[in-house]
């Protein structure tokens, strides 16, 4: 066994959708892949595109208040995490605005 499989995984990832590239996209579609199942929270513009590589679970709008991105990671803890069974995979299941 090794260090790496001692560690616990991420069980959330809060991603600025407009400021990656698609590189970056590539890169945690490729995460996606190859077996993790944290929740993703996309913050901004999230392309359908993206929301279905990266897997998006929540969509928060860029000019989120104080609370929105809070009330987000509630969310995600209460209702995404055990996320392998969504009923459209790989789209947002929610969308948060102020």
């Amino acid at each position: 066994m090794t260090l790496t499989a001692l560690r616990p995984s991420p069980q959330f990832l809060v991603i600025d959708a407009e400021a990656m590239s698609p590189f970056q996209v590539a890169v945690l579609a490729g995460i996606r892949d190859a077996g993790w199942r944290g929740s993703v929270i996309g913050i901004g513009d999230v392309s359908i595109d993206m929301q279905h590589s990266v897997g998006v679970d929540v969509i928060v709008d860029r000019s989120l208040g104080s609370e929105v991105l809070r009330n987000a990671l509630k969310h995600v803890r209460t209702t995404c995490y055990v996320s392998p069974a969504r009923s459209t995979p790989g789209l947002a299941s929610r969308t948060l605005t102020r």
